[in-house]
């Protein structure tokens, strides 16, 4: 790498690097960074919300039926809005019964792992 490129990545570094440590702590601010489903929850029996939640709903059930199990990150692919509220609404299909979640609750997001719930 040249000298001109190290010296752009060193910049970069330091004007992105207080941002990541922000949302590395949770908190930038009084914005919380971290992930909530008591909060987000609500959104999803909005106008908006329900017309997310059910675009998630389907394409859940055609993946599953296509191949078992789902990544969120495929599942969610293609659907636009709030990255939380999506999140929500896949936590409203395991809290409904229609999904169960196959990862711990260390995995990030887009790598939760979902079948169907055959009880």
């Amino acid at each position: 790498m040249g000298e001109d490129m190290e010296r752009r990545a060193y910049w970069l570094r330091q004007e992105i690097n207080p941002w990541i440590l922000a949302a590395g702590s949770g908190c930038y601010g009084d914005v919380n960074m971290s992930y909530d489903y008591r909060i987000e929850r609500p959104k999803i029996f909005t106008e908006d919300g329900q017309e997310t939640f059910l675009k998630i709903r389907d394409r859940v059930k055609s993946l599953l039926s296509n191949a078992g199990a789902a990544m969120s990150g495929a599942i969610l692919r293609g659907v636009t809005g709030d990255g939380w509220t999506h999140l929500a609404c896949l936590d409203r299909l395991v809290e409904l019964g229609e999904i169960r979640e196959l990862t711990d609750n260390n995995a990030r997001g887009q790598d939760r792992v979902f079948i169907a719930n055959r009880e």
